[in-house]
């Protein structure tokens, strides 16, 4: 029943938002994919960590690590499409069970210029209590064409 509430909240946000949802009479392109609806990331994004649907500790999360390099972590490919620009990373944001962590998480990126691909990774400062773990990306091309992917997965006790 999970699976169903995130999949009907996403479309209904994702309705919202495709409609113009605020201050601007003009749509705004947004692509959603909801966790679980099938293996297809959006484009930009290769890989997620913790992998959809898995089952994790929370050794695995590298809890309290300062400039973390794995954890919860998304690499992305900064050239399809429209590309994400001169500065990327202005671009993303990574939320934790609806908090966004952005400020606190560490990117790893290309050294070209610009840069053509990156990893965001976040490690909590304190453990996760065991359950379900809800991750949201929010980014966007130059273009201002919007993506958004979530996925979970579940922390042992």
């Amino acid at each position: 029943m999970n699976r169903l509430l995130l999949l009907t909240f996403a479309l209904i946000a994702a309705g919202a938002v495709a409609c113009g949802g605020g201050g601007s009479n003009t749509p705004t392109p947004t692509y959603t994919l909801p966790a679980g609806v099938n293996g297809s990331l959006p484009r930009h994004l290769t890989s997620v960590v913790p992998a959809q649907a898995s089952t994790v500790s929370n050794a695995d999360l590298h809890i309290g690590e300062t400039n973390p390099t794995s954890g919860i972590c998304a690499t992305f490919d900064f050239t399809p499409g429209d590309g994400m620009g001169p500065s990327p990373t202005a671009l993303v944001q990574l939320l934790v069970n609806q908090e966004d962590v952005t400020d606190s998480a560490n990117w790893v990126i290309t050294l070209s210029q610009p840069p053509t691909g990156g990893t965001i990774c976040y490690a909590a400062p304190q453990p996760f209590d065991p359950g379900l773990q809800l991750i949201t990306l929010n980014y966007s091309e130059v273009t201002d064409r919007r993506f958004t992917y979530s996925w979970s997965f579940t922390v042992t006790g």
